[in-house]
């Protein structure tokens, strides 16, 4: 009977004891009930989080503490740190040897200022009396050329100024006054009637063949 006894406590002694290991390991495991973990670190980063948290704290700088800035780099001081006057480079003259020298434009001359002149062709026509012309037998004086024919409303109404500018400047000027003898619609007598009867004295030439019309 003792035996039993002793049996069954035995086994319940262990059960017990079993029974608190797991729970004290299971509690440690947890870090349960207040108990504290014991942690390994092999190296410098990995340090503790607390540890970490406290050295950010201890490098930082406190907010009332003022932060001095960087002052920015100021041109030519690196050259000339004592601050020292500069002295700077001298203006070339502006006639100096090495300096461009620009020539002023060509003035135009009397000669360019004259506008272009062009000489009219020659050509070949009869005056009253049959005598052959040409314009250039009147080149020395300024020529009045004017082309005519007597059914020509314009030309009529035009004939007394070229007279009354003869009889003015006839000696200075030559006046070389060409009907258009084209036989069709202008005559040699139809042109001369038609001076006559006028009484314009400036000189008639006539342009029986059409040199003059077509030069």
């Amino acid at each position: 009977m003792n035996g039993k006894i002793k049996l069954v406590l035995g086994v319940t002694a262990l059960a017990v004891l079993i029974g608190g290991s797991y729970f004290l390991y299971d509690t440690l495991a947890d870090g349960g009930y207040g108990g504290s973990q014991l942690v390994i670190f092999d190296n410098e980063d990995d340090k503790a989080p607390e540890d970490v948290e406290k050295q950010d704290d201890e490098n930082s700088v406190p907010a009332d503490i003022p932060v001095e800035k960087p002052s920015e780099d100021v041109p030519g001081e690196a050259d000339n740190p004592e601050g020292e006057e500069q002295e700077l480079p001298e203006k070339a003259p502006e006639n100096s040897e090495n300096s461009p020298t620009t020539e002023a434009p060509n003035e135009p001359t009397e000669e360019s200022k004259k506008e272009p002149t062009y000489s009219a062709p020659d050509f070949l026509v009869y005056d009253k009396d049959g005598v052959a012309k040409r314009l250039s037998d009147y080149f020395g004086k300024p020529i009045v050329l004017n082309f005519w024919a007597s059914w020509c409303n314009p030309c009529r109404r035009e004939m007394p100024h070229f007279e009354d500018a003869y009889k003015q400047y006839g000696n200075d000027v030559e006046f070389v006054m060409v009907n258009l003898t084209s036989g069709a619609r202008e005559s040699f007598e139809s042109a001369s009637s038609f001076i006559e009867e006028n009484g314009y004295t400036f000189p008639v030439l006539y342009d029986n063949v059409g040199y003059a019309a077509y030069a």
